[in-house]
């Protein structure tokens, strides 16, 4: 005891309290660190890895093994998504599907450009709605529509600004049909070779390894508009989308609903990934997460708290590894960096493993500044969120 005591006190007088205190802190938040980025978030990696190993990593599905998919995206003039999406879509290498278009308030040229595909087509079916600007028709009612008039029962929702990038993206979400009322797949931004396209990207590709890895738990809490499935029975057995005085809202706070009732699959595979035009810079990324962010506001709180928790820890580890580096001696000032350095290999890891499930190469760096810096754009994010609200979220 007294032999104990000794080596405390030797400690303390050579290190100090706080820099006790610091230490023991970095070392319980790296714990807290390492428990979300390698064990909750790592899930993605694992699970598809195992599955590459039993030679199962996202084949496409047996023909007709779920049998037809209605793919229905919603379009207002949009020539690009005709000219540019649309082939892809249709060149699909699954024997039984449909692409259903919902014009909303489209013009006469853009219904004729569409009456030309759809001969071209016969897997095209169209649905037309006139939009009256004094009473708009809201994206959950187009898709409403669009469900309604779909032929199958297997349900996947897109939009006009992603297309698939390999033709065999239905083949891979039809599997999840086998395993699930709720099918959620990956969409990636556009590469466009600029730095903000970079972190745009590494922004997309860290929020969806964190709902992506909770479905993989058995806890979806969102999925993305851009590649998102359901079953029709599904649907119309929850009485469609809720929220209705919002105009977001479909693929998370839909999901958690249907969450609590049917069972969700999780497609992840290089095939299975969906790519979203990158329309604008900073300030069309930033807009847009700040428009969509309004619907955390509405989510259980085990989920808010669950996202909170790893922001605040990490910004908490930031600040005692910063401390340490300030005012401790040398060899705490190397004992932090190397708390920093297993940190940042442990991150690093589980993302490039995540980016290979999701084909999301050339990220690594990018991805790594995004992880310092993320804390701060999250805290700012919800600030400016509440002092000036996004236009548009509520009908």
């Amino acid at each position: 005891m007294e032999n104990t005591g000794g080596i405390v006190q030797q400690i303390h007088s050579t290190y100090g309290f706080w820099c006790i205190i610091l230490s023991a802190a970095a070392v319980v938040l790296l714990a807290v660190q390492l428990y979300y980025h390698v064990g909750y978030y790592g899930t993605l990696g694992r699970r598809y890895l195992r599955k590459k190993r039993d030679g199962q990593d996202g084949a496409p599905a047996p023909v007709l093994a779920t049998g037809g998919i209605s793919v229905i995206v919603l379009t207002g003039d949009d020539y690009w998504y005709l000219d540019h999406t649309v082939p892809k879509v249709l060149a699909q290498e699954y024997p039984d599907f449909e692409l259903v278009i919902v014009e909303v308030g489209t013009t006469e040229d853009f219904t004729d450009r569409l009456t030309v595909l759809r001969e071209q087509y016969p897997r095209l079916t169209v649905t037309r709605v006139d939009n009256d600007p004094r009473f708009p028709i809201s994206n959950k009612i187009a898709y409403n529509l669009g469900i309604k008039a779909a032929r199958y029962d297997n349900i996947i929702l897109t939009t006009s600004e992603a297309y698939p990038v390999s033709p065999k993206w239905l083949g891979c979400m039809a599997e999840g049909f086998r395993r699930g009322d709720i099918v959620i797949g990956y969409c990636g931004l556009e590469k466009n070779g600029t730095a903000q396209g970079r972190r745009a990207r590494s922004s997309r590709l860290f929020s969806s390894v964190r709902y992506l890895s909770s479905a993989l738990r058995g806890r979806p809490y969102r999925g993305i508009i851009q590649n998102l499935g359901f079953t029709r029975e599904a649907y119309f057995q929850n009485r469609g989308f809720d929220y209705l005085n919002m105009n977001i809202g479909e693929d998370d706070l839909f999901v958690q609903r249907l969450g609590k009732t049917v069972r969700a699959a999780v497609v992840v595979s290089p095939h299975a990934t969906v790519r979203q035009k990158q329309w604008g810079g900073r300030a069309w990324w930033w807009d847009k997460r700040k428009y969509y962010d309004v619907a955390t506001r509405y989510y259980p709180a085990w989920i808010r708290l669950h996202v909170a928790a790893e922001v605040l820890t990490r910004l908490a580890f930031y600040a005692a590894v910063a401390a340490m580096i300030a005012i401790c001696p040398p060899e705490l000032k190397i004992a932090a960096g190397v708390l920093f350095l297993v940190r940042t290999v442990a991150v690093r890891y589980t993302l490039w493993r995540s980016r290979r499930v999701l084909g999301e190469p050339g990220l690594g760096n990018s991805s790594m500044v995004y992880d310092l810096y993320y804390p701060f754009s999250r805290i700012w994010l919800s600030v400016m969120g509440r002092l000036r609200p996004a236009p548009g979220v509520w009908r």
